[in-house]
């Protein structure tokens, strides 16, 4: 028993040495290389210039709200390209 506590501790330690620090790598199935544009690890202040809040949408009290995009039908129509007339 003690064996196998040691043998998957090892597992363990062998998969999650991957976890710690480095940048990210670039790993693409569609591209054989590319360039990193943008990184994010969540663990500082919210950068509201990249993840701000999306146009319609509005949190108020805890409650989200979504509005209309368009005034108009018409509008959101051609902006959507679905008139087909």
């Amino acid at each position: 028993m003690n064996t196998h506590i040691k043998f998957h501790l090892l597992l363990f330690l062998l998969f999650s040495i991957k976890l710690l620090g480095g940048d990210p790598t670039f790993k693409s199935e569609l591209f054989k290389s590319g360039k990193l544009i943008y990184f994010d690890d969540f663990d500082g202040e919210l950068n509201l210039d990249f993840w701000g809040q999306a146009k319609g949408k509005k949190i108020k009290d805890g409650i989200l709200t979504v509005g209309p995009l368009y005034k108009f039908k018409e509008v959101a129509m051609k902006a959507l390209k679905r008139d087909h007339h």
